[in-house]
């Protein structure tokens, strides 16, 4: 019995071995580093706070992001199906370069006998939204972003039996999701979330009745799956999630923007107004006033 970590050569016996690891799909040239492999997303992900499916947006050069809003979390469903012989156990750390762009640490494990795609939950603590790459085939134009690496390592113990995992926890952690999507909650904001977004609940709601019409989410089966999220077309109909994905033009550039900006954009629009006596004399009065006593209480602060 091998031990200690896989390398680079393990994960591709692996795929060779009757029962071994296997990561579905596997991209050798990429993906696979010296010791590790790493994880791409599809266009599922799910807010934590609101409990709705991300808006999907499409580039010019058809690559496909999210937005993770300020102060949220999303719970991303991994494009890679993995299937986790007894004999090893694995775990899942951040890259880097996405905690260098602001996300939260991610880190778990993954235990013997697993078998399905992964949920990944990315934290944005900072005060602006952050951007990830989705679904798509990997490719030069058009490539999802690395959300987490996962390693594994070969167990000290004797395997034990495969043992029939909880259904619950096998596809995706589909149990999660569905306790967090907002149908599933009895506040009003979850209802109000519902009520306001509407093409987002539409795309929830088609993913669910979707994942419900496969009796079993497996390695035969998860191509065909992957694809859907990946928003590419399957082999015998549309994509299902195609009509939820929202394509960037020059309005939506602007929008986007606007409310990227719209603190300063609120100051400029106030100054125009000061500026072309449009607004009543006693209003302007208050706002100057507003200001002034605004940069009185700044400049009684202790610098540091």
């Amino acid at each position: 019995m091998c031990k200690g970590q896989l390398g680079r050569q393990d994960y591709i016996d692996e795929r060779n071995r009757e029962g071994g690891l296997r990561i579905e799909p596997f991209n050798e040239h990429i993906d696979l580093k010296l010791a590790s492999y790493d994880i791409t997303p599809t266009m599922i992900a799910m807010s934590a706070k609101c409990g709705l499916l991300e808006t999907v947006y499409q580039k010019k050069d058809m690559s496909l992001y999210i937005k993770v809003r300020p102060g949220d979390t999303v719970l991303v469903v991994s494009n890679e199906f993995i299937s986790v012989p007894p004999y090893m156990a694995g775990y899942v750390v951040s890259r880097v370069s996405k905690v260098a762009d602001g996300f939260g640490h991610v880190s778990t494990s993954i235990d013997p006998n697993w078998q399905g795609a992964l949920l990944i939950a990315l934290s944005n603590p900072t005060n602006k939204p952050i951007e990830i790459c989705v679904g798509r085939e990997r490719g030069p134009n058009a490539r999802g972003d690395s959300l987490a690496t996962i390693s594994f390592h070969y167990l000290n113990e004797s395997p034990p039996e495969r043992t029939s995992p909880d259904p619950n926890f096998t596809g995706m952690r589909l149990d999660l999701l569905q306790n967090k999507q907002y149908s599933a909650r009895s506040d009003i904001k979850a209802a109000l979330y519902g009520f306001l977004h509407f093409r987002r609940r539409k795309f929830t709601k088609a993913f669910f009745e979707y994942i419900n019409g496969f009796y079993n989410i497996s390695l035969e089966t998860w191509s065909e799956v992957s694809k859907a999220f990946n928003g590419l077309a399957l082999s015998d109909s549309q994509n299902p999630f195609a009509q939820y994905i929202v394509k960037e033009t020059w309005c939506t550039r602007v929008l986007n923007w606007m409310k990227k900006h719209w603190k300063a954009l609120l100051i400029i629009a106030v100054v125009l107004l000061l500026m072309s006596g449009i607004l009543p004399k006693e209003f302007q009065d208050w706002i100057l006033s507003f200001f002034k006593n605004f940069t009185d209480i700044k400049n009684q602060l202790p610098t540091l």
